[in-house]
């Protein structure tokens, strides 16, 4: 059973444990700077029942500069860090997909980031990162 919830142009859901999120193209960049650390802390803590869960963001429908902006905001945020088990970006790009990791490689993550263009392969690390963190707990 999936659970939706859809704030602005932000879908969230819940499928096999991992919590799934998704920018639509009439994503407004104000909306960034304003509420986004709010729009996420309420819809991962909704959609988590109280676990730890990876979160896959999909970032392909909107523009790259606005991407980057968004990549950069959710990947150092720290509350977001606190409520999940891994950060993963969905991008359209090579391009951003060698940019987002060089960037990521420059910080400290505090969760593991990774940056993909194909869902089975985003999927695939979360269900890992999952079953590591299940396996110590």
């Amino acid at each position: 059973m999936k659970r939706e919830i859809l704030i602005e142009d932000i879908k969230f859901w819940v499928d096999q444990d991992i919590i799934y999120c998704k920018f639509y193209n009439g994503f407004d960049q104000t909306f960034l700077n304003t509420d986004l650390e709010k729009v996420f802390e309420a819809a991962i803590t909704k959609l988590s029942d109280g676990n730890y869960r990876s979160i896959i963001i999909n970032l392909r429908d909107i523009d790259n500069q606005l991407s980057l902006k968004v990549f950069k905001f959710l990947s150092s945020n720290a509350l977001i860090k606190s409520l999940v088990l891994s950060k993963v970006f969905i991008v359209r790009t090579y391009n951003l997909k060698v940019l987002f990791s060089i960037y990521c490689f420059t910080k400290k993550a505090g969760v593991p980031i990774k940056i993909y263009k194909n869902f089975d392969l985003a999927n695939k690390f979360c269900n890992e990162i999952d079953m590591e963190f299940n396996a110590r707990n």
